[in-house]
């Protein structure tokens, strides 16, 4: 009698597919559904952004100096001096009185101009604080170099949402139901199959 021929498991999940693929369809939509529900229970974080230069007062410098004064600023020394100031602790409970907001500002590449980014539960209180960022970073500047202060290039009109990224969350639901439904599919495919016969 022939024996009759044995699957590979590429074929034995194309067949788990194509018979049971309504359990992959459950679990995908169970998986979103879920991931959906736990995104939408996460506290929700925005983030407000304001751009600010460090400059040289060049009402302090004599027009020689003032040259100078700007091609200082290439060796980011005092730039990133300035940039590091909003993570001080001093600095970030004065700004946001320690109600959880997040400050940091990031030297953006080959300028003199930082990305002050504050995150928090209220857009409009977080690009309130941002936008508060570069006149108390303007002062602080202008006590430890003097010669330099920090003045701002763009304001943050509100915030955007950060987190949860409901569509990322969704996204990874649906593959994670997938999988499992395909595992289970797979596993009920093969176990209805028929043993082979003896030889």
């Amino acid at each position: 009698m022939a024996t009759p021929p044995r699957h590979g498991t590429a074929e034995e999940v194309l067949r788990a597919i194509r018979v049971r693929w309504p359990i992959l369809v459950v679990f995908a939509v169970v998986g979103a559904l879920l991931a959906w529900l736990v995104g939408s229970m996460q506290p929700k974080r925005y983030r407000a952004s304001t751009v600010a230069a460090v400059v040289p007062r060049a009402e302090l410098m004599p027009a020689e100096d003032q040259i100078r004064g700007i091609q200082a600023l290439d060796q980011r020394t005092i730039v990133a001096t300035v940039a590091a100031l909003p993570e001080l602790p001093s600095i970030a409970d004065s700004l946001t009185g320690g109600h959880g907001y997040a400050v940091r500002a990031v030297v953006l590449p080959n300028t003199n101009l930082l990305r002050i980014d504050v995150d928090g539960a209220d857009p409009k209180r977080a690009a309130a604080i941002a936008n508060a960022v570069p006149a108390l970073l303007a002062a602080r500047t202008k006590s430890i170099f003097g010669l330099y202060g920090v003045t701002t290039v763009s304001t943050a009109s509100g915030g955007e949402l950060v987190f949860p990224r409901i569509e990322r969350i969704v996204a990874a639901g649906l593959v994670i139901g997938l999988i499992i439904g395909l595992t289970i599919a797979w596993i009920l495919t093969a176990a209805a199959r028929p043993p082979a016969p003896a030889s």
